[in-house]
């Protein structure tokens, strides 16, 4: 059965199989026409192992051949058992559907590294980008790298050693050939790779302020014996950290790379739960695990003989000036065109995602002005059963810039097909509903491109989600709407045929006592009752009083009076990085898309989030500045559309399959409701929802993304796995 672009469908039997379990994740598509031959090399000190593995399974034989993954080959190899007398596992190497690149290693002080921990690392994150991969060990550090090749494809392979210093890096930087000519050095590779690598050795932490691009990655300098872990500034790449013991740290793109070394825990962090809970992700530095953490965006980690620094190397507060901007679109275009222009480098195709929206018709006339004689694929979705389905205007922004347009349909059947394997993929659980389709979204696309653009950021730069327009009411009328019970506002909605669970979700906001607390409740699916009431103990206003939110509110409070910059700078350090971006990382690489996003170059979003608020939004209007910009580069009629976003139709849904898929999953006397929750409280809301009373959408979505989430990851405590 094959997927087909417009009308092209997407079809459940064109998915790819489910991923196994925690231990395994890398897809398994199956050994039809592959070439599979395996190694076991034990390199020596300083040397790379390439292509060592595309996934591990139990029973493989040491011994055998090894082929390099794509165009290159490697030499043969004979595998010995190491001198402990351990035999490696043998790696399998698959050579299609290249994925995004991936980095893990650690340093450990008192042992030397194990090629098998090494080795099931990598394994751990081979969907991220099996082009190449690599594995080197030198004394006590390990590093490994999984690419997909995007820039210079024939060569800066990785791990990259340079004279004393050696790098793993996930990501892109977009200005690397400009860095390189500053530099006035003769590389001996194309790519961005060793630009990063030298600007490192020569200037440290502080080169990174003048990198235009996306990253994270591992650099050991063998001299100075210090590893320097780093994330790009808004967190566009992940970078997680663990140190079980104070002579040990591991580091991986993802939490399942650093879950392979033995003595890291698969502990749960009951904070992070609840936070998870309310917010449907993780900010800031925790993880759901107790032994891992995240590297906050912005930040670097320098370990040396045992001590661990962490340093902000980019303060999200420079971008808010005393002295606010003032609108001004011909700035606005050429900044807006730059960015785009930079994220167009690549040496394989750039498609994008169009909604028909403002933000990602801006991004497809950029790209037709900019390339007016390239072969440009969009791609669109639409959920089966959404009678607001966008595809039309989508439609119309394809036709009008002669892009070959894809549109891909997901329906109820591929969110009970897909959820534990997407879930997986993030490890965490989905904390939108359009995380999944926008996984389906990105297998098809990979079968047309390598690269997409996307419009994330934009709503947070220039003030697009409808919350910023009532952040500024005065505090008398805030204080008046928690005077009405909800029943008279849902009344009114009727009445005026509004959004009930819009206004719903408005009205629970601004009921909430203070502006801190308003900010946390917009993007949260339940009230801090609800919460406190499905998982008592785990979570509590209380218990939850110091957050991400708060922290990220207490930093921006003192430097400016505007709530609209407020709120943006919150979202900034919080929703952005733990919900939007991760997604775009996990959902698009999980189908070996990568994700570039042209509003969010630093520049773009400085000229957004310091831009006055009333040259922004309003309360009649969002995003003004690029309604005003589309109005120039699209035309009015995309211009003047209101914001409407994914629109899953989970109001129906559950009341039909995805209600009972939820139900059968309560009943599991293993699930996540059965050892933080109270079960009666969530046959309550599934039983109201049903009766139409009440639209609880999103916080049956919450607890069943959770319980999709937890049942399906083996090795969590007290979920006994059969």
């Amino acid at each position: 059965m094959d997927c087909r672009s417009i009308a092209h469908r997407y079809r459940p039997g064109c998915s790819s199989p489910g991923i196994g379990g925690r231990r395994d994740l890398a897809p398994d598509r199956g050994f039809g026409n592959h070439r599979v031959e395996t190694s076991l090399a034990d390199p020596e000190d300083g040397q790379r192992s390439p292509g060592f593995l595309r996934d591990i399974r139990a029973g493989h034989c040491a011994g055998g051949r090894y082929t390099w993954a794509g165009d290159r080959a490697a030499p043969s190899e004979t595998i010995p058992r190491d001198g402990r007398g351990e035999a490696h596992p043998a790696p399998i190497t698959l050579s299609e559907d290249p994925l995004m690149c991936g980095i893990a290693g650690y340093i450990d002080l008192a042992n030397r590294p194990k090629l098998e921990i090494l080795s099931r690392m990598l394994a751990a994150i081979s969907h991220r980008g099996p082009d190449a991969d690599g594995i080197w060990r030198e004394g006590d550090v390990g590093l490994v790298h999984s690419r997909l090749s995007i820039i210079d494809l024939q060569h800066s392979e990785q791990p990259m050693e340079l004279d004393s210093s050696v790098l793993t890096f996930n990501g892109e930087i977009y200005n690397y050939r400009s860095l390189r000519e500053e530099a006035a050095v003769n590389c001996s590779t194309n790519g961005d790779t060793e630009v990063l690598l030298r600007g490192i050795k020569d200037h440290g932490v502080d080169f990174l302020s003048r990198i235009d691009g996306m990253f994270s990655f591992g650099y050991w300098d063998r001299e100075k014996r210090r590893l320097i872990l780093a994330r790009d500034r808004f967190g566009k790449k992940p970078l997680f950290i663990a140190r079980p013991r104070p002579d040990l740290l591991v580091f991986g793109s993802e939490p399942k790379a650093l879950l392979e070394h033995p003595e890291v825990s698969d502990e749960l962090d009951e904070f992070a739960l609840g936070n998870m809970v309310r917010h449907g992700a993780v900010a800031g530095a925790r993880s759901l695990y107790s032994d891992i953490r995240q590297v906050p965006p912005g930040h670097a980690v320098e370990w040396e003989d045992g001590t661990l620094e962490t340093r902000e190397w980019f303060d999200p507060t420079s971008l808010i000036s005393r002295k606010r901007q003032r609108f001004d679109i011909d700035l606005l275009e050429a900044e807006f065109l730059k960015s785009v222009k930079a994220r167009l480098v690549s040496d394989v195709p750039v498609g994008a995602f169009l909604s028909g929206g403002i933000d990602s018709s801006l991004l497809v006339s950029a790209m037709r002005r900019l390339q007016p004689e390239q072969t440009i694929h969009t791609f669109s979705i639409s959920f089966e059963g959404d009678p607001d389905d966008e595809h039309e205007f989508a439609s119309v922004v394809a036709d009008r810039f002669e892009t070959v347009h894809h549109r891909v349909v997901v329906g109820q059947q591929d969110f009970l097909d897909g959820m534990e394997r997407y879930s997986r993929f993030r490890d965490a659980p989905l904390s939108q509903p359009a995380d999944l389709g926008i996984g389906k979204m990105s297998e098809y696309a990979r079968r047309h491109v390598k690269v997409v653009l996307s419009g994330e950021g934009a709503d947070e730069a220039f003030a697009g989600y409808p919350k910023y327009q009532l952040a500024g009411l005065p505090e008398l009328v805030v204080r008046g709407i928690g005077l009405f019970p909800m029943s008279a506002y849902m009344k009114i909605a009727r009445v005026l045929g509004l959004s009930e669970r819009r206004l719903g979700v408005a009205i629970k906001a601004l009921r909430e006592p203070n502006e801190l607390a308003r900010i946390s409740q917009w993007f949260s699916a339940g009230t801090p009752d609800q919460l406190k009431l499905i998982f008592p103990g785990l979570w509590s206003r209380e218990g939850q009083s110091f957050t991400p939110q708060s922290e990220a509110f207490a930093r921006i409070e003192p430097r400016t009076r505007d709530p609209i910059q407020r709120m943006q700078f919150v979202d900034l350090l919080t929703w952005l990085p733990a919900n939007l971006l991760e997604r775009g990382d996990r959902m698009t690489m999980a189908e070996g898309l990568e994700t570039r996003m042209p509003f969010m170059s630093e520049e773009m979003f400085r000229l957004g989030i310091d831009m006055r608020s009333t040259d922004k939004c309003s309360l009649r209007v969002t995003k003004k500045p690029l309604r005003l910009l589309a109005e120039r580069m699209v035309g009015v009629d995309i211009a003047r559309r209101r914001k409407w976003g994914f629109r899953v139709p989970l109001e129906k849904w559950f009341k039909s399959h995805l209600g009972s898929r939820l139900e059968s999953l309560l009943v599991d006397e293993r699930s996540f409701v059965a050892r933080y929750g109270e079960r009666g409280p969530v046959d309550g809301l599934l039983a109201e929802h049903r009766s139409g009373h009440v639209d609880h959408q999103m916080i049956l979505w919450t607890i069943f993304a959770i319980e999709s989430w937890y049942q399906s990851s083996s090795g969590i405590p007290g979920k006994p796995t059969d």
